[in-house]
């Protein structure tokens, strides 16, 4: 037969380890929003060589040359 030890009262964080925590939540906010700049940023540089992408398939298409078979391998990937 087990009997539960009576439960514990939870030690209160002492100071040091409450401005560790905020320090570490700060850090965390800051990294997250560093990295949805950096996503933001990426989505926009593909919308912007997509373009390029497009308009450099276009005049390969039309009028082949040294540049557009260079800038399609820049823009295109």
């Amino acid at each position: 037969h087990l009997t539960t030890p009576p439960a514990q009262k939870p030690a209160s964080p002492s100071a040091p380890e409450t401005e560790m925590f905020r320090k570490y939540e700060q850090s965390l906010r800051e990294s997250e929003a560093r990295q949805a700049r950096e996503q933001t940023q990426e989505q926009q540089q593909r919308t912007f060589n997509r373009s390029k992408c497009d308009f450099w398939m276009q005049q390969d298409r039309t009028a082949p040359s040294e540049k557009s078979r260079a800038s399609i391998n820049q823009y295109c990937g």
